[in-house]
């Protein structure tokens, strides 16, 4: 339950700063497109600020006016402990980076807390999706594509698309605690 309310299953969950960037309009697109059936089955969380929440909530309002879907909003800035809160709870992360060249931390706390995730195939997050087992990677700039993914991790064991030992292994060598000993190891054989 987040804020009293009885979220249906699964529960995609998009985190950081809603945008443009991070695909939420494909997002959006996808959703729409998906049948009134599938539409049922999904509760879409958006956790994070967003400089375009007017223009969010217009078109959230236009898609559950047709759509059955669930879509909780939480525009503002959340604590740590919040933050592993909703990865906990989620069944989904959402990473649909629009041709973002790099990483995120987003892939980390989907590791970390063992949830699959349907990940842009761009760049090096796709790679780090494929080669971890992270999830499901697709065409994030298509919202066909990011539909499709949904409806297999809806209707099928996510166990399928992620292996949970290699995003263990893979969490904890880019954990914080890792990264700090690696750094004090170099300082001190340098001395």
């Amino acid at each position: 339950m987040i804020w009293g309310l009885k979220l249906r299953e699964p529960y995609f969950l998009l985190f950081g700063a809603i945008d443009g960037r991070k695909g939420i309009h494909q997002i959006l697109d996808a959703i729409q497109k998906l049948s009134s059936d599938w539409g049922r089955q999904l509760c879409l969380v958006l956790v994070g600020e967003s400089k375009i929440q007017q223009q969010l909530e217009a078109r959230i309002t236009e898609i559950t006016a047709s759509q059955p879907v669930q879509i909780i909003r939480n525009y503002q800035f959340v604590s740590e402990e919040e933050v592993w809160s909703y990865f906990r709870m989620s069944d989904v992360i959402l990473a649909t980076y629009q041709k973002h060249v790099g990483m995120s931390g987003i892939l980390l706390l989907a590791a970390a807390t063992q949830k699959p995730v349907l990940s842009t195939d761009f760049g090096l997050m796709g790679a780090m999706v494929k080669q971890h087992q992270l999830g499901l990677s697709i065409d994030s700039t298509q919202p066909e594509q990011i539909s499709e993914g949904m409806m297999k991790l809806i209707g099928a064991s996510r166990n399928d698309f992620y292996n949970p030992e290699k995003m263990r292994i893979w969490a904890k060598q880019n954990s914080a605690e890792n990264f700090a000993q690696t750094i004090f190891a170099g300082i001190t054989n340098n001395d």
